[in-house]
């Protein structure tokens, strides 16, 4: 995986911002946190507050409900009206016949079928008829009788079947009705009951009710409506023996009151300490919708937009309204279906326009709250939301309920939500600055850092051609240096060979110097002794010759000394400093070996003269002795030059010897130098190897700049061309002679190459000629 590598300027950005945002950071999450703990411990206080009074307010409810049915129950004109109305009930039919003619049994029919069966299915959006018809069909004559002439012929709509105080027909009923129904009417008004029935002990018929429903005249021990939980509160209450015994039962569904919620609460009636039925009052849904709705004042009472109470059942259904049911239908049976309803149950809802004992509420706060734990916790509501959530049990006798107070977790963080957002706009706008900030400041950081860089970099550069420039030098150097030596060792036995030479030579002169003393001798001789002139003549011609050769071979001697001592000159040239002294003493040499060529050439003239003399005094006896005057001083002469070649050769073995030290000794300067060559030569690699380092070095600085695209700007910004630019718009201070040290140059290989091509005749003058005297 190839490793990513930042700019600085993004480092330098990207640590701004850290060091920037992190504190703010810290410092929001802590308001962050510090906020929702507030709200969250605000709203829980509040909830719990709320759910605490509507918890009491419903339980205090209840407590007066079984207060008032005692007293109801009680009450001696409830005693006389129950007893009345028990004993004039089945008198009816007999009373006003009329009431069981064919027409009255139609009307009846057409209300069960038309008026209520139509009422029915508008507000549960189902069909009543096969189970009306099973009821009408129970109903007994005084039923039958009761419920026409109290609900079918009353004139008055549906729902207002009570305002009739009673039917013109002069039965006992009807006056008892006229007398007790004013009071008991007032009374469920006054204290908001739905319904108030008073049930005969002995048949359970309900012998009267305030709002004349199809439960009217019907038994709640055979009748249709026994097996409800109406119908077991009765019998349950109906068997008590204590007279203030109140028994309460849970909501169900109502068929009568066409299936809404129906609760009842009962409480026996005594006369005289003689049961002779049962007071039941049906609980009034609309008193506890509207405690705990709050009359639909939810945000007059600190609940906002969403905050509810509810109270759940066993059955885990509502026993009030939603708050969403009420002010926003079509969005709260919306949230159901998403939350998982039955559609059946979303269209009876809809139907009725109520949640009570159709909204199921479920969760593991219902379940807390049912079995008697109270808490405070965040969880989903009925409709799938999240809401905080207070929650308890309901101390009411003879039901099981739980009561919330919630709000909507949405809208109980809106704080914290706008705060988050207030901080994430100040964030971005400080980050927005602080980018700036560090841009400005990581653009001028970097920008030195580049110009170090770019310095840098054309410094390696220029170290790099440096580095190779001296090691390529440094190679060629100890090469040099090494063929220097070598060529040194041949001088060196070469000057051996001369230094033989000259040692040869130097006997020569010797020789010669003792002929030439013999010479003198014989010419002194030849003075007196004509006679033995010839002899003496053909000894000096003969001596003559040897000196001949002799000069001859001291002229060879001295063209190849002056040669070699050339040649010495050229390599002490090219050997510098060190080959000055050398120079010199070759000089000499050079110097001593051109007048050994001109003292022979003198000796050559010499003898050719003296050989011309010796022809000459053998045809002409008389003029010997001037001529060996002449011989004699020319002997003289001869004597003396060969004295200063026996000298001169002396003096060349000796500066010989010399040349020979100072060769040795440059041939040790050579062996250092090459020797130094070579560690200069190493000493380039490791310049070479550092300034490698150096570049890389100045790579990852260029790395850590430019990130990922640092070997692209430095490739770019010193390439070939760049540098070449940078070259041509700096002028060279200096100019240095570029020499070419390859193998392959002729003027490295051949330094002979580079003077002249000498001749022996241009070192030695001398030819044949010069010696035909002899």
């Amino acid at each position: 995986m190839r490793k990513v590598h930042l700019s600085l300027r993004l480092k330098l950005i990207l640590s701004f911002l850290v060091v920037g945002l992190l504190p703010f950071g810290m410092m929001a999450v802590q308001s962050y946190m510090t906020t929702q703990h507030v709200l969250e411990t605000g709203y829980e206080e509040d909830l719990v507050a709320f759910r605490e009074m509507k918890g009491e307010e419903i339980e205090d409810y209840f407590k007066t409900i079984r207060s008032e049915v005692e007293t109801f129950s009680s009450s001696p004109s409830t005693v006389d009206a129950l007893k009345g109305f028990a004993r004039t009930f089945p008198l009816y039919a007999d009373q006003v016949p009329e009431s069981l003619s064919n027409s009255s049994q139609n009307a009846l029919k057409d209300y069960y079928e038309n008026q209520f069966g139509a009422e029915y299915e508008r507000q549960t959006g189902g069909s009543p008829s096969s189970k009306l018809n099973t009821i009408y069909s129970s109903l007994s004559s005084a039923t039958h009788a009761l419920q026409w002439a109290f609900i079918a012929a009353n004139p008055n709509p549906l729902g207002s079947k009570h305002e009739m105080m009673a039917p013109q027909d002069y039965s006992e009923y009807s006056a008892l009705h006229a007398e007790y129904h004013p009071a008991i009417k007032k009374y469920l008004e006054k204290f908001g009951y739905y319904d108030i029935f008073l049930v005969d002990r002995e048949s359970g018929t309900i012998v009267y009710t305030v709002f004349k429903e199809l439960d009217f005249g019907t038994s709640l021990k055979t009748g249709p409506y026994a097996d409800t939980k109406f119908g077991q509160l009765f019998r349950e209450v109906n068997e008590s023996t204590d007279p203030d015994f109140v028994k309460l039962v849970d909501f169900e569904p109502y068929f009568p009151s066409y299936e809404s919620a129906a609760g009842f609460v009962a409480s026996p009636v005594y006369d005289h300490g003689r049961p002779i039925g049962v007071a039941m009052f049906q609980l009034p849904v609309d008193r506890i919708n509207s405690v705990m709705t709050s009359n639909g004042h939810w945000r007059e009472v600190g609940l906002g937009d969403s905050g509810e109470s509810y109270i759940v059942g066993s059955d885990r259904l509502l026993r009030n309204n939603s708050r969403f049911l009420v002010e926003d239908k079509d969005g709260y049976l919306k949230a159901l279906s998403e939350a998982g309803v039955e559609n059946e149950k979303i269209e009876l809802i809809k139907a009725k326009g109520s949640s009570i004992l159709l909204q199921p509420a479920q969760g593991e706060a219902v379940e807390a709250a049912l079995s008697g734990k109270t808490g405070f916790a965040q969880i989903k509501d009925y409709r799938g939301v999240e809401v905080l959530s207070a929650y308890r049990p309901l101390k009411i006798k003879d039901v099981q309920w739980g009561v919330f107070a919630e709000i909507d977790k949405e809208e109980a963080y809106a704080p914290l939500y706008a705060l988050v957002q207030q901080v994430l706009i100040w964030c971005v706008i400080g980050a927005a600055l602080i980018v700036g900030t560090a841009y400005f400041i990581a653009r001028s950081v970097s920008k030195s850092i580049v110009s170090v860089i770019d310095v840098l970099t054309g410094s390696t550069q220029q170290l790099d051609g440096a580095s190779k420039q001296v090691a390529s030098s440094s190679q060629s150097l100890a090469q040099g240096a090494t063929e220097q030596a070598a060529s040194l060792q041949e001088t060196a036995a070469s000057l051996e060979e001369i230094s033989s030479m000259a040692s040869q030579n130097a006997d020569n002169a010797r020789q010669a110097d003792a002929i030439s003393g013999m010479l003198k001798e014989d010419a002194q001789r030849g003075v007196s002794t004509v006679s033995q002139m010839s002899e003496a003549m053909s000894a000096i011609q003969s001596a003559a010759d040897e000196t001949s050769e002799i000069v001859k071979t001291i002229d060879e001697i001295a063209f190849q000394t002056n040669l070699l001592a050339l040649n010495a000159a050229v390599e002490a040239a090219r050997a510098g400093e060190a080959g000055k002294g050398f120079a010199v003493v070759a000089e000499e040499v050079r110097k001593l070996a051109q007048r050994s060529s001109t003292a022979a050439k003198d000796t050559a003239e010499k003898i050719k003269r003296s050989n011309e003399l010796a022809r000459s005094g053998v045809k002409a006896t008389e003029e010997v002795g001037a001529s060996l005057e002449t011989i004699f001083d020319n002997s003289n002469k001869t004597s003396n030059l060969v004295s200063e070649i026996a000298a001169a050769s002396k003096e060349q073995s000796t500066g010989l010897g010399q040349i020979n030290t100072a060769i040795s000794q440059l041939d040790q300067v050579t062996q250092t130098n090459a020797s130094v060559a070579e560690e200069a030569a190493a000493a380039g690699e490791e310049l070479f190897a550092q300034t490698k380092s150096v570049a890389q070095g100045v790579q990852d600085l260029m790395r850590v700049v430019y990130g990922n695209g640092g070997s692209t700007a430095l490739s770019s910004k010193h390439s070939p061309e760049m540098r070449s630019k940078a070259v041509q718009s700096k002028p060279s201070k200096t100019t240095v002679r570029e020499v070419d040290l390859s193998e392959e140059s002729e003027e490295f290989n051949n330094p002979a190459s580079r003077k002249e091509n000498l001749t022996p005749d241009q070192i030695i003058p001398l030819d044949n000629d010069d010696f035909l005297g002899f």
